[in-house]
């Protein structure tokens, strides 16, 4: 099953959807948002398509699958290009549409998981293998 697919799959978790007064009983069905979830399953597939994954994303240490630039931790001005680029290469795909979709929420994890340090001072909930699992979709 492609990355795409479990994506679209995990949208049946109960979530409470509701549309024009209306509850959405199978959001990945559903024909409002049909355009959107293909738009993002081709979008997460281009992560395991060896023509275009080096321009969204990298290889994680230990890793088998690669993720998206934005949550590679920029520790010189190549890693910051490097994610610019993966973010423009989405901008670009989907002429501006979805183009926060992968900067704003997850630099927001990655920032965290590069302060980790500090912010475990501020209590134990600060975990890095919380990362890991956010990173590689398994959260």
């Amino acid at each position: 099953m492609s990355r795409g697919d479990r994506f679209i799959n995990s949208l049946a978790d109960g979530r409470s959807v509701w549309l024009e007064g209306q509850k959405v009983e199978q959001l990945q069905e559903h024909p409002a948002f049909h355009g959107t979830l293909h738009t993002l399953k081709r979008l997460f597939n281009q992560l395991d398509d060896p023509s275009v994954r080096d321009c969204v994303g990298f290889m994680p240490p230990h890793r088998e699958a690669y993720a998206h630039a934005s949550f590679l931790v920029p520790y010189s001005s190549q890693d910051l290009a490097k994610r610019s680029a993966s973010f423009t290469y989405w901008a670009k795909d989907t002429h501006g549409m979805m183009s926060r979709l992968s900067d704003y929420g997850r630099s927001m994890i990655t920032g965290w998981y590069a302060a980790r340090r500090q912010l475990g001072r501020l209590g134990p909930a600060v975990r890095s293998e919380d990362y890991g699992l956010l990173r590689t979709g398994e959260r």
